[in-house]
């Protein structure tokens, strides 16, 4: 999906990390088929063993994007006392797998938890460091406030805006003054970072000013304006974003159409309505999956022909889509696409799978155990458990 690949693309340029985006990187499957490497599974072993072995040889795997979907399923199941076992790979030579490891501690907590994230603001790649702010932010513990503030020493603009970010949150005045600044600033990535990270903070002071930028000659600075309003959550934003939803870039269309989803206001569906024709296919399966969300009567018709779009990146779009609607009714469309060819596609169907739950998902979870790629595998394995263990994850919003 263009947005998705857009949603951090910024941060990837600030700190001049060449990559495809890291939303794309977060969900991407490049590991080659290794069905050599698969676990034997024994008849008597029962799903959450072999999905703890699959866990266990995952984090030993020498492929980056194997290791890290591996760290990212014992962030996500909770698994008691993995903060130590997680630790070391704050110290991974790839900078991506550093990244996950932070998000997972993160989502383990425990009391070692903290000081492994504050050793994580030493590390050299800004994109960590960016990510512990977020993490620690994200919180709510005051305690983390002179870390916060420390990061707004940052030899990294992208580091001290977050910070701000976070910072402005509790009131700190030098804080809102910095990330009102850059949001004037002449450099449109400035501008970009800036409204980001007071979305990441979920900052309501800044409504005003990234409602104004909502008309910034920048496509890119519109498109995260929205973004940033949708995280907020303010219905106050409803109006400016239903007339975003007219912008001539396609990526600022879907941005305001994300973020009335999740707003959740249902005084949209008639302006979200009128998307429903557009020409982009993005926008028209993003717009039926928001109004499917606000629990408007329309066609998902969509869906269906999406998952036969040639495009994989459009096909890992519906079944992402899917997962945030959590209908049971679409749990056959998410089987049909483990068969996809793509393993992108086939993480992004297994983790609609965990998050929509039910028996039906987890005898398809069972069988995505089974896939020749290891990456599949260790998100099969990871939601399998969740599901098991009664552990919901947390909306992304992404609708």
């Amino acid at each position: 999906m263009r947005l998705q690949i857009k949603k951090y693309f910024f941060i990837i340029m600030a700190i001049q990390i060449l990559a495809a985006g890291a939303y794309l990187i977060f969900t991407s499957c490049t590991a080659k088929k290794d069905t050599k490497a698969q676990l034997p599974i024994k008849d008597s072993a029962g799903p959450e063993e072999i999905s703890n072995r699959i866990l266990k040889e995952g984090l030993k795997n020498p492929d980056v994007f194997v290791r890290s979907s591996a760290i990212r399923a014992y962030g996500e199941i909770k698994e008691q006392g993995a903060a130590k076992d997680i630790a070391p790979f704050l110290k991974d030579d790839a900078a991506f797998v550093r990244l996950f490891a932070v998000e997972a501690l993160g989502n383990l907590g425990g009391e070692d938890a903290p000081q492994y994230l504050v050793s994580a603001l030493a590390d050299k790649d800004p994109m960590v460091r960016i990510k512990v702010i977020e993490v620690i932010g994200r919180s709510g513990n005051e305690s983390y406030l002179p870390v916060l503030k420390k990061g707004l020493n940052d030899p990294d603009m992208m580091v001290r805006l977050f910070s701000a970010g976070f910072l402005g949150s509790h009131g700190d005045k030098a804080s809102l003054g910095l990330l009102k600044n850059a949001m004037s600033d002449k450099d449109s990535s400035v501008r970009v970072a800036a409204i980001a990270s007071a979305g990441k903070a979920k900052n309501r002071s800044f409504i005003p000013t990234i409602g104004a930028l909502m008309k910034d000659a920048d496509p890119l600075v519109r498109t995260y304006a929205a973004l940033s309003l949708g995280e907020i959550g303010d219905q106050k934003a409803v109006p400016l974003l239903i007339r975003s939803l007219k912008d001539p870039d396609p990526s600022g269309r879907e941005a305001a159409i994300s973020a009335l989803g999740r707003i959740g206001d249902k005084g949209a569906i008639k302006a979200l309505s009128t998307l429903l024709d557009d020409k982009d296919v993005s926008v028209r399966i993003k717009v039926t999956a928001a109004l499917k969300r606000l629990g408007a009567d329309v066609s998902d018709a969509i869906f269906r022909e999406g998952l036969k779009n040639p495009d994989y990146s459009v096909r890992h779009e519906v079944v992402g889509l899917l997962g945030e609607l959590k209908n049971k009714d679409y749990i056959p469309i998410l089987k049909e696409a483990l068969r996809d060819n793509s393993a992108r596609v086939r993480v992004g169907a297994v983790r609609g799978l965990g998050k929509t739950g039910g028996d039906e998902a987890v005898a398809a979870l069972k069988s995505a155990l089974k896939d020749n790629d290891a990456t599949v595998r260790n998100y099969a394995a990871g939601n399998l458990i969740r599901i098991m263990r009664g552990i919901q994850l947390e909306d992304s919003g992404e609708i």
